[in-house]
């Protein structure tokens, strides 16, 4: 067991474990079920909101400080010393690769774009801004792809879905108000949606349009588990 502290995301690469927290991200090297030890350490200039992990580099979504990319072929020689590449953005809330694109949601509103291959080849460092902006109706917090598709969830205004098939010219296609969208996951062509007291709700999305298949209702504040305790 490795205890956690509050708001810790995590992104898991072959038996490495890397977690993104407050102001620091960990990397954990997990060699049998239930153990695991620290392989390395660095302090972040934010707080850490996610971490996802692309080939040789993982990207934090930082907040105010951005998206920063730092490399992890040698997990056990990151710490405060590690160069640090930055996608900049108002308030990074993730950071997600899809066809070679790096997507950031912003806490702020929108979605920043930018291509991989520019990020791989900044300079260690070096500040980037993105190459795309999609605007949205609210902060966005987590993203989910489905080929062509982009679904984004923004808290209280609910989901929108964009088609990404020409980047220059992203478009609207739907959304959904009545389910306030804390995360989103495409599982095949099934859309989960996790929202606050709404709970999780299962649908498929044709044209834009989102189709409620099931539903698994929240637990409230204070609201008992189990009837009757």
């Amino acid at each position: 067991t490795y205890a956690m502290e509050s708001g810790t995301t995590a992104a898991v690469q072959d038996s490495t474990v890397y977690l993104a927290g407050r102001e620091k991200i960990q990397v954990l090297n997990v060699f049998t079920f239930g153990q695991s030890y620290v392989l390395g350490r660095m302090p972040m200039g934010g707080y850490s909101y996610g971490v996802t992990v692309h080939g040789s580099n993982a990207f934090i979504a930082d907040h105010q400080g951005g998206v920063k990319i730092i490399d992890v072929t040698l997990p056990e020689s990151i710490n405060e010393q590690t160069r640090v590449k930055t996608i900049e953005t108002s308030f990074a809330e993730q950071a997600v690769i899809h066809q070679g694109i790096v997507y950031v949601s912003d806490g702020l509103g929108g979605i920043k774009l930018i291509s991989l291959k520019q990020v791989e080849n900044l300079v260690e460092g070096e500040l980037i801004d993105p190459e795309y902006t999609v605007e949205t109706a609210g902060p966005v917090k987590r993203m989910a792809f489905n080929g062509q598709l982009c679904a984004a969830a923004e808290d209280r205004k609910g989901i929108e879905f964009f088609d990404i098939t020409d980047l220059s010219q992203i478009r609207k296609i739907g959304e959904l108000k009545d389910i306030p969208g804390k995360d989103v996951l495409f599982s095949s062509d099934h859309l989960l949606i996790a929202g606050s007291d709404y709970g999780l709700s299962i649908g498929r999305v044709q044209g834009g349009t989102y189709t409620e298949a099931a539903r698994v209702p929240g637990i409230r504040p204070g609201q008992s588990r189990v009837p009757g305790t």
